[in-house]
């Protein structure tokens, strides 16, 4: 990561150019289980086959936290929950969430 992280900054100068925009690319995720067999990880493929969606956003997560902030890791994992997706959606429209009544 730290050999990569200026170049990194450069592409994704902020953390909704990253979100939007940087993908685990098939390299980076074939290094990522090379390493985890030179570590002695254990891997069932069949169970690597339905956790790569998350695993590969786990990934993305943990590089966010390390390029940007500890929030930036809770952001990008926060795009697999549909119910977290839905009230930032709701919470960013004022007419939608007006009609909430929520008062502090």
């Amino acid at each position: 990561m730290d050999g990569n992280r200026k170049k990194l900054h450069r592409k994704y100068p902020s953390l909704k150019s990253y979100t939007g925009k940087f993908e685990i690319t098939p390299a980076l995720f074939n290094t990522f289980l090379k390493d985890a067999g030179k570590a002695k990880v254990k891997m069932d493929s069949v169970a690597l086959k339905h956790s790569i969606r998350f695993i590969k956003l786990q990934i993305k997560a943990l590089i966010a936290r390390d390029l940007f902030n500890q929030n930036a890791y809770f952001e990008v994992m926060a795009t697999m929950d549909h119910t977290i997706r839905k009230a930032l959606d709701v919470m960013q429209n004022d007419t939608v969430f007006m009609k909430l009544h929520i008062q502090e």
